[in-house]
This record gives C-alpha cells, structure tokens and sequence, in this order.
C-alpha cells in the first residue's frame, strides 16, 4: 500500500493532506468506519459525551469542559492510521501538525484560557517517525502547551516528567488495556490489564496531578482484582502526585471554544513572508509589547559594552550575552537611548523553550508564538520597532556540526530584510559562535562601575559612593544590580554595618520566585535521574559554596570517592549556571596551563543555596573550612593545608577572598546556633589568619576581612581576640594609605586591657601612622615604645623614627645606618629594609642608592619582603629615568611586577607613583599597546577613588601619543575600554 511510503514519497503526503477526496483519504476513513459507528451511538447509550469539534481524521477531536470555575481542555489526536498492517512498527506513524490546526487555528491562545490541558494519542511519541517527531515536538505538543499526554498502546504502564534545558517539563502518562487479549501478538507476551484514574486540582500551593494506578492481579486463591500498581511510586500505598508548572490563565476572545471546521486539513504553511490578510494588524504585536525598565544609573556604567552594542544596532543586529540577573533589560535601554532609539516600541518573543537545531526553526517559532512569521514580519515592516529574541538556549554544538544559532541568524536576516526599519535584539546567557551580528557579554558589574552606579542611584548618592562603602557593597551584592538595588534600599531602615553582620546568602525566601526559569533551570538537574546529570548538579552546589569560584583541582574531590568530572564542568556551563574565568597571576602561564576559576553567578547561587536541606548546606560550608583551614579548625588550630599558606606573598587574592568569606559564614552560623565554644574558636582562628595576611603583605585583602569580622563578631565573646583584630585592621588600613582611618581605629584601643607583645605593636603602630604628618606624637609613642619593649627589633625601628624626626646631617645618616646594618645583621629584614629604603631616597649619590635598594630588592627570607621590594622597584626606576638612564629588562619586569602587587594592594601613593614611572617606561620603549593596558588598569582605580582628573590627564596624553602612532595600536578591549573613556569624558574616540 502506497501509504506505508509516507515518509518516503511526497506525492503520497501531498495528495493525502491536500485532497480530502483522495483514493488514500477514503482508505482511512474505510478503516476506521467501525468506530465511527461506535462513537455515534454512545450517546443513545446513556453514557455522558462532550460536545466535541471533530477533524478530519477519525478521532481527532478537540473538547473544553468546566469544573467548579476551572477550564480543562482535552484534545484527542488519531495516532494510529497509518498501523493498517501488523508489520507496522515503532518509528513508522505520523501525527500531522494539520490534525490539531484544522481543529484549533490557534491552539497556543486556547490552551493558555484552560486552567489544564490534556493530549490524548493511541501511541506513544516514540512510535512516531524522526521528522514526525521533531514536529510533535516544536507544532503540538511544545513545552508548556499541555500538562499531561495520555496513551495506551504498549503493555506496561508508565509515567514521567521531562524538561529540557529548563523549559517546561512534559509529563506522559501510559495506562495499561483495561480489556483484551490475554496474550500480545508474539502469543508469549502476556499483557498487563488494568486502569488508571486521575484528578487535577488546583490549590493554594499550585496545580496537581494525582494518579491512582490499578492494575489486575490473581490471588493465590484464584481470585482475579484490581489492585494498586506499586510499579508506581505509591507515597500513600494507593495513588501517586506530581506538582505541574505553575500557570498563568490568559482568557480572552481569541480563545474562545474551537469552531467546526472543513473535513480538509489547513492549507500548507505559505512560503515565509507570503502576503497576508489579517484584519486587526495591530492585535498582533499588542500580544507580545514589551516595556523595558527605564535605564536609570545603568546609563552610566558598562560604557565599553554600550559602545560596542550601539555600533552593532547600527547593523540592525546585536546579541546580548547576560549571566542572570544582571539588569539586561535596563542594559537595552541604555544602549537604545544612546543610539538614540529610545522611541521605538519593543516587541518581545520568549524562545526560551524552543531548540534551535531542526531544520523548521521558523515552524517552531511559529508554534510558540501562535501565529505565522510572515503575518509579524508584515506588521514589524509597517512601524518603528525592536525585535527582542528572548533567553535563547543554544546547548551544545555536536562535533562538526555548524553552530545552532546560525538557523536563527538566517531566519532574523530575511526579516530584517523585510522590514527596513526594524533591529533584532537577542539575548542569551551563552556565548554564541556568531557571524553576522555584533556581541556584547554583560557581566555583574565592577567595583569602578559599581562606584558610578551608586553615584547616580535614587537610593545613591556621594556619601554611598566613597570607596570603602563601595568595596563593602561589592562584598555583599557581587556586582549584581539587582542586589544592589536591594541593599540601597535597604539602607534607608538599617545601617550597612547591621547588613554586613546579618547577610546570609540564600536566606531571603523570594529569591526563587524572581526568575522563574532560573529556577526551572536548577530544578532540572535536581529532577535528573541520569547519573552524570546528578553529578553535575552536585558540583553546582559545592561550588555555590565557594563565593569567588574554584578552581576544579581544589574540588573535583570534595565529596571523597564521588568525584567530578571535567564533562561536569562543562554541562553546567553548557547551561549557563557557571563561568570560567582566568586566574590572574604574577607569573606568565601558557595558554593550555593558565589556571581557570569556576564561578557560580550570584542570583543561581543564592537559588542552589535556598534549595538546600540546612544539614546539606552545613556538610558543604565545614567540607570548604576544612580545606581552606585544615581538619582542625573548630578548634581554632593553624595548622593549615600547605597549599593555603596565607602568610606567603603567592598565596592569590582569589583564594584570600575565598578564605575570608567562608570563614566569616561559619562565625554568622555559630552564632545564630548560639554554639559559644565554636564561636570562640572561630574568632582566634579570625586572629591568626589575619595575622597571616599581614605577614603576606595582603593589606588589602586584611583590611577587609578585619572590617568585615569586627562588624559581625560579638563583643562580649572572647574580647581579646575583638581586640587584636581591631589592631590588625589598623596596621592594614596604614600600610594601605588611610592613615587617618587608621589613626582613629588605634586609639579607640585601650592599653592596659592588651597583652605585652599586643601592647607594644601599639604604639608602634601609633608612631609609625603619625611619622609622617605630626614628628611630636611619632616620638613620643616611640620614645614610650622604648621604654616599654624588650624585643631589639622593636627598639631598632622606634629609634629610626626618633632618629629620622632630626634635622637632616652627617651625624642623622650616620646613626640611620648604623641601625641599617644592626637591624640586616640581626635578620630584622622589615626594619632593615625600611632603612635601606629611607637612606636610598636621601643620598645623592646614585651608586650608593642603588646598592641599598638593591638590598631590598635581593632580601632573602623574607616572607613580607613584596612590599618594601615593590617600593625599592619603584624607587630604583624612578632615580634611573630622572637622569636618561633606560630601565633594563630585569628592573622593567620588576617595576611591571610591582605595580601588578600593588594594583591589588591600593596602596594609593605608591600606586599612582608606580603607575606614573611605568607610563614614561612604556613611552619611552615605544609600547603602545601596553600604555592602552596599563590605562585601564589604572583607570579602574582612580574611578574607584574619585580622582578623575589623574584619568583625564592620562587620556590627553595617550590621545596624543595615539595620533601619532595609531597604526601600531591593535583594537582590542583596551582600546575600547579608552574610547570608552573617551566618550565618558565628552572627547571623540580615536579611529
């Protein structure tokens, strides 16, 4: 029979679909005469029937029935008839889009006025053919479309709820015959008997399905019943519940019941762009309006993206890769205004469920959106619009295969070609392997742009806007807007230090009503029955414990034998739950060995960590001490692991954040536990590893975790330990330049309540802070130092402050080296070094200067030696271009050195010097490319302070030394960043 060539022979297909008196036609409906007549007289019978509109196939039937207020669709598709023969096999039926559009011109609008829907077929997916399938899929049954499909057919019952890549799961139900044949047609099958019944109701927690399956069974007595199917995961013993996707219930005019329709199926899909005849063009585009979200302080920040993005729309084509919860929506403002675009209307299609690899993407489309492209495109064309293509998934790109957003390329150039004045907007959270259209990645946003963000913030303003309270906002919010938003609301009603001390992550329950995708997404992989998928949504939650990332070696075993996998990592990157960023370091690394962190973005963090038992969030949070702090570390032990050596110079800022933020979360647990003795030894385990940081010379990296501890630690709880944390904090905050801060946290100490080695650092601390502004409160906390110590070394440098306040002199420097020598011999290489470094910048003579840097620079043993060694770098460059000299490669790569310490550091003063000397040497070796590099850098930090006019004078002289060299310049982000800045500044970008 000819129609066994279905998926073969077009001819067939065409003549059967388009000719409803065709010699094929007849065949089916011959077949299916039976029960035709069955079904007409059931009514006669006494049975309940809907009132139903019939297709044009036997079976297919589309009904609506109302219960209690609550609307439930049922449609009914004929699956079965093309199985005329018993050599019919899986893989050889077909359901056509036809059989549910002749029936439902717009079935999306139908289905979103039922409270449920619910498909009917006599087979299961699988029996279908592949192109069959594929269509299944994207034109009737898309995701979202129908909360159940129920079938029969096959001998065992079975139930499931699929989502893909976060869309909308899909629950099938199968039910066994409730009567037939003992035996299949093989004659050794026996087949299984019974029924299933179901109901659906809605409550207050949302919609459920509850099934209760039977099945028939013999006792051993010979009595045949039907029993529950334990098959079934049975809760109760009896019946088993799913909770369905919430819902939200569109009732309008357009979906009103289904109307009777012609035996013939619907015309073929017209060729894309075929002209159309709706009456109402401007009901389309009203269903999918769009209003953005005003930009608001996002106009000010991202400037290098919104650049990029505004020539892109001068293309008319743009992809915006956004992590969640970053804003994008505020981001498409900002670059609409700028381009000045602001009056067009935004269109908005949600292709969040739809995959792009099958080669009727536009049919798919179509499917979601219920209407026809062509029918939008005609609309789009008549007025001023933007296309925005929304939360796109691209997944995976099989090996040799063109990439998946390519189909969708094609597809937005032919409709922008159809509409001359239209722009497409598509947004996405992976990186697209694009080749028509411009991109620009959206990130959470930077301390620098943070700072511009707060500035210009309604809950803002310059007071929030001053460095500190800017890193301690970072530390709280991740750069992530919305966050932000809600700590500078929140900063009306409470003071940043009660927000610091009660911040949990994870703790606010709303979190997971903000993005429901997002949740649906993470919801996935904790649904997952594959074992790699299980896996992988465990790694997702050990490294949301990590705030800044990890690196894989450090976890892939954290939960022992249960090890992860590189093909995890990748998955949940594939799924834009996590990204990869680079290390930075000190040392180059080659490509292939450059250490990678992986990240859990903000909003899917605090989504994993709300969606975990409290005991498995503890297990995580104790696992993550153990490794940044050792075994023993409720026992406030130092014992560490050698790779977290904290008092050494290498230890990266990356792991020090890390350290930081887990160790303050498990002393905010320890005290909401009200676990006294863990309290304790958390806060002098808090004393040695900011101590540790010290010896490190990461001030910085101290200065805030002191901050941060003294704002949550208690103070009737171990008040020693309070005590030299605070001194700690005010070392810190001097080595970095807030010296007066400083000043203020030292001697809000008392004295007599600190030990003796306590006591002593004190009033060097005191005396040290004061040298360089007010010589009479320097000596005498020295003088007071003296008499107190009995440690040389701490006489040695309160003798070098009393002996640096006197008048410069033979018999001044004289004393001042005598002490040098002391101190070197003695191995006292911090006092020592801060001699050599003192001595170098007063004499005058070149050669003696360059050997006590030298000094410095070649110290061994010493484990806080970076810092005086990025001074002495400094120094040594700064003497050597002062007379012509230039800088050898050894010292140019140490001054390069230096300023990547002290980028981190922030040690303001020697920072801007360190800046200002690798400028003239850059300059000078005629590097254009790296003063590019090396103003971005430093511009982020003088954003960050506020002190825009060294940014202005910088960008003048770089315009400058561009003009003249521009064709050596290579365009990459940080010629972008400076045209950027260009802009921001109100002068014309370099071409």
């Amino acid at each position: 029979m000819l129609l066994g060539q279905w998926h073969t022979n077009k001819t067939v297909r065409d003549e059967f679909l388009n000719n409803p008196d065709s010699h094929y036609r007849k065949v089916i409906n011959n077949a299916f005469e039976n029960y035709r007549l069955w079904q007409a007289g059931l009514a006669a019978t006494g049975i309940p029937v809907l009132d139903v509109v019939h297709g044009y196939l036997p079976g297919d039937q589309v009904a609506r029935v109302e219960v209690n207020g609550h609307q439930v669709g049922i449609v009914g598709l004929n699956s079965t008839w093309l199985q005329l023969t018993h050599e019919a096999k899986a893989g050889d039926l077909h359901i056509d889009h036809s059989q549910l559009s002749s029936m439902l011109p717009e079935a999306e609008g139908w289905c979103r006025a039922n409270d449920f829907n619910i498909l009917v077929t006599h087979q299961p997916v699988d029996w279908l053919g592949a192109e069959s399938k594929a269509k299944w899929n994207a034109e009737i049954a898309a995701p979202g479309r129908f909360d159940i499909h129920l079938f029969g057919h096959m001998h065992e019952p079975e139930h499931s709820s699929l989502s893909v890549m976060g869309s909308t799961p899909k629950t099938i139900f199968q039910s066994p015959s409730l009567f037939g044949l003992e035996y299949l047609p093989d004659n050794s099958t026996r087949r299984i008997h019974g029924y299933s019944a179901g109901e659906l109701a809605v409550t207050a927690s949302g919609r459920k399905l509850r099934i209760w399956p039977r099945t028939f069974m013999v006792s051993r007595g010979g009595q045949g019943k039907m029993a529950p199917d334990h098959n079934f995961h049975l809760p109760d013993n009896i019946s088993t519940s799913l909770t369905l996707q919430t819902k939200k219930v569109e009732r309008s005019a357009d979906s009103a019941a289904p109307v009777a329709m012609s035996q013939s199926p619907a015309v073929p899909k017209p060729k894309i762009f075929a002209a159309t005849s709706t009456s109402e063009p401007q009901a389309l585009v009203a269903r999918f309006g769009h209003h953005l979200l005003p930009s608001g302080p996002h106009a000010h920040v991202r400037t290098v993206e919104q650049a990029a993005a505004r020539h892109a729309l001068g293309k008319r084509g743009l992809w915006i890769v956004a992590d969640w919860g970053l804003s994008s929506d505020e981001f498409v403002s900002s670059i609409l205004e700028g381009a000045s675009m602001a009056d067009k209307s935004i269109v908005r299609l949600d292709l969040s469920e739809i995959p792009l690899s099958g080669e009727d993407l536009e049919q798919e489309i179509e499917a979601k959106i219920g209407i026809k492209i062509q029918e939008l495109s005609e609309e789009l064309a008549q007025s001023n619009y933007v296309l925005l293509l929304d939360d796109i998934s691209l997944g995976d790109r099989p090996q040799g295969a063109l990439p998946r957003e390519k189909g969708l390329e094609d597809l937005a150039r032919v409709v922008l070609d159809y509409c001359p004045s239209l722009v497409i907007i598509m947004r996405t959270r992976s990186n697209p392997a694009n080749e028509q259209f411009g991109k620009v990645e959206i990130r959470a946003l930077d301390e620098a742009d943070l700072k511009t963000y707060i500035l210009h913030h309604s809950n803002g303003g310059q007071n929030l806007a001053e460095p500190p309270v800017v890193s301690q906002v970072y530390d709280l919010t991740g750069g992530v807007p919305d966050q932000v938003d809600r700590i500078l609301k929140s900063l009306k009603v409470v003071t940043l230090s009660e927000l610091i001390a009660g911040h949990q992550e994870g703790a606010d329950p709303s979190i997971a009503t903000r993005s429901p995708t997002l949740v649906r997404a993470v919801e996935e992989l904790g649904n997952a029955e594959d074992p790699m998928l299980q896996r992988a949504r465990s790694m997702l939650q050990v490294l949301s414990t990590f705030p800044h990332g990890a690196q894989f070696e450090h976890i892939k075993r954290f939960n022992g034998v249960h090890g992860f996998y590189p093909d995890n990592a990748t998955e949940l990157m594939q799924r834009a739950l996590i990204t990869a960023t680079t290390l930075p370091g000190l040392e180059p690394q080659s490509v292939v060995e450059t250490r990678r962190i992986l990240s859990v973005p903000r909003a899917v963090r605090e989504v994993v960590r709300a969606n975990m038992s409290d005991e498995l969030l503890e297990r995580h949070d104790r696992r993550a001490a153990e490794l940044y702090f050792g075994s023993n570390w409720r026992a406030g032990s130092t014992s560490w692991p050698p790779e977290r050596k904290y008092s050494s110079p290498k230890c990266s800022h990356h792991e020090i954040t890390n350290a930081s933020a887990i160790l303050l979360r498990l002393l905010k647990i320890s005290l909401q536990d009200e676990s006294k003795d863990e309290t304790i030894a958390l806060m002098h385990l808090a004393v040695a590893y900011s101590s540790a940081l010290l010896t490190g010379s990461h001030y910085y990296g101290a200065a805030a975790f002191c901050s941060a501890f003294l704002h949550t630690a208690p103070t009737n709880v171990a008040y020693d330990t309070v005590q030299r944390i605070t001194l700690n904090y005010g070392k810190a905050l001097r080595i970095g330049g807030e010296r007066q801060k400083s000043i203020e946290i030292l001697e809000g100490l008392d004295l007599e309540k600190l030990g003796r080695s306590d006591r002593e650092s004190l009033l060097l601390e005191l005396a040290l802070a004061y040298q360089s502004h007010d010589t009479s409160k320097a000596i005498d906390f020295a003088q007071r130092l003296l008499k107190a110590s009995k440690a040389r070394s701490k006489k040695i440098q309160a003798q070098s402050i009393i002996v640096g306040a006197e008048p410069d002199g033979e018999q001044r420097t004289s004393k001042l080296m005598a002490l040098e020598r002391e101190a070197r011999n003695k191995k006292y290489y911090t006092v020592a070094n801060n001699l050599a470094i003192l001595l170098a910048k007063e004499s005058k003579d070149d050669g003696i200067a360059e050997q006590y840097l030298s000094s410095v620079i070649n110290t061994k043993g010493s484990s806080d030696n970076i810092y005086n060694e990025a001074r002495a770098a400094v120094d040594f460059a700064e003497r050597a271009l002062k007379i012509g000299d230039s800088i050898s490669e050894l010292d140019h790569s140490k001054l390069i050195a230096a300023y990547q310490y002290l980028f981190i550091q922030r040690i303001p003063s020697l920072f801007d010097r360190c800046h200002r000397i690798l400028w003239k040497s850059f300059a000078k070796r005629g590097e254009v490319d790296n003063l590019y590099a090396l103003f971005r850098h430093s511009s982020f930090i003088w954003r960050i302070r506020g002190l825009m006019t060294n940014e202005k004078r910088y960008i003048e002289n770089l315009t400058r030394i561009a003009s003249k060299d521009a064709v050596s310049v290579s365009d990459n982000r940080d010629r972008s960043y400076f045209n950027a800045r260009l802009e921001a500044a109100g002068l014309p970008r370099i071409v």
